[in-house]
């Protein structure tokens, strides 16, 4: 997830423990990426 949406793992870590909360365009890339499939995703990360 951190590659997809180009910020860092700790910042992910911190989002999903709660200590964080996103700003507006981070949440804008996670509901973008969650429109992609699995084929798309596996793409991008590979790049």
């Amino acid at each position: 997830m951190s590659k997809l949406m180009g910020a860092s793992s700790l910042s992910i870590y911190k989002w999903e423990s709660g200590k964080v909360i996103q700003r507006v365009a981070q949440l804008e890339k996670i509901l973008a990426i969650r429109k992609i499939g699995k084929r798309e995703a596996l793409a991008r990360i590979q790049d």
